[in-house]
């Protein structure tokens, strides 16, 4: 995953962010944390943004399942939830 200039600085902070928060319990540095996370996470799951617009409208012209859309979904979500964790843990964000 490529990443600009400014996105590195702000995965940097974070990363820092994380090791700093495991030494401590401030509560200010856990809720950055989460909230980084989550944003990091939102520019993560833009890469497959059309993959979800597309499932999104199979379901919408009746062309699969209400049961399908959920299953396939669910799959999505777990695949790209343990992608970004991977990512995360080897530090390539």
């Amino acid at each position: 995953m490529k990443l600009n200039l400014k996105t590195k600085k702000f995965v940097s902070f974070f990363q820092n962010l994380q090791k700093r928060s495991s030494y401590t319990e401030d509560e200010d540095d856990l809720i950055k944390l989460k909230i980084y996370r989550i944003i990091l996470f939102d520019c993560f799951l833009w890469r497959y943004r059309t993959s979800y617009l597309k499932l999104v409208e199979s379901f919408l012209k009746y062309q699969i399942s209400g049961d399908e859309f959920a299953e396939k979904l669910i799959g999505m979500r777990s695949r790209h939830f343990d992608e970004f964790n991977q990512l995360a843990l080897n530090s390539k964000i």
